[in-house]
C-alpha cells in the first residue's frame, strides 16, 4: 500500500500532486498509507476531471499533506479491531465507487460510493479522536477532506433525478458526444445518433439527456437515456421528446390525454410536445393532436389514424403527417393565468 507509482492507468494525477501525502504519518501505524490511499482516492475524482467536468474541481485533492498520527502508544491494534474493520470497508467502498468512475452509467453512483466510504472512515476516525486514540492535527485533516468531498459533491453535480450531472460551459463536438452516449441503452443511443447526425451537436450535455434549442421546427429537442415503455400504437421505447410553442384551450386538455399520453401539454410555458423514439412520430402525434383541437378528428380517429400511419412509416413509406408539422408554432402561446 505505501507505493502508488503505476496505480492510475489514465495517468490524470501525477506523483508529484501527491508525493508528500501522509510522508509524515508513523510507520508504525500499519493503516497509515492504507488511509492514505483511500483518502487520495476519495478526492481522485475532481482533480482528475477538471478539464472534462470543470464543475468538479475542488481543494480537498491533497488533504492528506503532512497528516500526523501521533501518540501512537495509545494505538493497540487488538483493541480496536471494530475501528480497522469500518476503516477497511469504507476504504473498499471508495475503491469499488473509483472503479465505476469509468463507466458513464455509473459515474454518479460511484461518486457517492466513494463519498459513503469516506464517510465510514470519517466515522471511524472520529471514534477513534474521541477515545483520545488519536492526534487532534489527524483528525482535523479527516474532517475537514470529509467537508471539501461534500462541497465537491454539490459543485460536480447540479443533479436531480431527471438532469443528471451537468458538465458546465464545455463546447462539445459532434464525435464526443457520440463518445459519450455510447454506452447508453439502445433505443436511446439511436435517438441521440439520429439527431446528432441531423442538428449537429447539442447545446447542453448531461449524462442523462441531451438538449437542442431552435433546432428545425423545434423549439426544444431533448434526447433522454433513461428509456419510458410505451405501448401506444405498439410497444416501444419513449426516448426523444420534442417542443412546440402551441395553445390548447383548457376543456381539450383530457382529449389529448386521451389520445396520447405521450403528448405533453404545458399551459403556463405554452409548449405542446410529443415524445416517442422517432422525429417522425413526433411528428405524426402533433398533427394529430391539432386535428384534434380545431376539430377535424376525434379522439379516437386520431387514435386510428396514428397506428394505421406509424405502420405505413415502420414499413419504409413517407406519409405526409411524418414529414413536416401542418400547423404553424404559436410563441405566444404562454398562458401566465391570473392572480386571486
Amino acid at each position: 500500500m505505501g507505493s502508488t507509482s503505476g496505480m492510475w492507468s489514465e495517468g490524470t494525477i501525477t506523483e508529484s500532486q501527491i508525493a508528500t501525502a501522509g510522508t509524515t504519518c508513523n510507520p508504525n501505524i500499519r493503516t497509515a498509507p492504507h488511509l492514505v490511499q483511500a483518502m487520495r482516492e476519495g478526492m481522485i475524482y475532481a482533480n482528475v476531471h477538471t478539464t472534462q467536468y470543470p464543475n468538479g474541481e475542488v481543494r480537498g485533492q491533497l488533504m492528506m499533506h503532512d497528516m500526523n498520527m501521533k501518540d501512537d502508544s495509545k494505538y493497540d491494534d487488538s483493541k480496536n479491531s471494530d475501528y480497522m474493520k469500518m476503516m477497511n470497508e469504507g476504504h473498499d467502498m471508495m475503491k469499488e465507487g473509483y472503479g465505476w468512475m469509468g463507466n458513464q452509467d455509473k459515474m454518479h453512483d460511484g461518486y457517492m460510493k466513494m463519498k459513503e466510504g469516506y464517510k465510514k472512515m470519517h466515522h471511524a476516525y472520529k471514534m477513534m479522536h474521541d477515545e483520545k486514540k488519536m492526534d487532534s492535527s489527524a483528525y482535523g485533516m479527516m474532517d475537514e477532506g470529509y467537508k471539501w468531498m461534500e462541497e465537491a459533491h454539490e459543485k460536480m453535480r447540479n443533479y436531480d433525478s431527471n438532469e443528471g450531472m451537468n458538465y458546465g460551459n464545455k463546447s462539445w463536438s459532434v464525435e464526443e458526444v457520440k463518445s459519450m452516449v455510447a454506452n447508453w441503452p439502445m433505443t436511446a443511443k439511436q435517438a441521440a445518433m439520429d439527431t446528432l447526425n441531423k442538428y449537429g451537436a447539442p447545446q447542453e450535455v448531461s449524462d442523462m439527456k441531451l438538449t437542442w434549442y431552435n433546432n428545425g421546427p423545434w423549439e426544444k429537442t431533448i434526447v433522454y437515456k433513461k428509456e419510458i415503455q410505451h405501448n401506444f400504437p405498439m410497444p416501444h421505447k419513449d426516448v426523444l421528446e420534442q417542443f412546440v410553442h402551441y395553445q390548447v384551450p383548457v376543456d381539450l386538455f383530457d382529449d389529448l390525454a386521451k389520445y396520447d399520453g405521450s403528448v405533453i401539454v404545458e399551459r403556463t410555458a405554452g409548449y405542446l410536445s410529443a415524445r416517442c423514439d422517432r422525429e417522425e412520430l413526433n411528428i405524426l402525434a402533433l398533427n394529430l393532436a391539432h386535428d384534434i383541437v380545431t376539430g377535424k378528428k376525434t379522439v379516437e380517429e386520431a387514435r386510428a389514424f396514428y397506428a394505421e400511419t406509424a405502420m405505413k412509416f415502420k414499413n419504409g413509406e413517407k406519409p405526409a403527417y411524418t414529414q413536416s408539422l401542418m400547423f404553424t408554432p404559436d410563441e405566444s402561446a404562454g398562458d401566465p393565468d391570473h392572480a386571486i
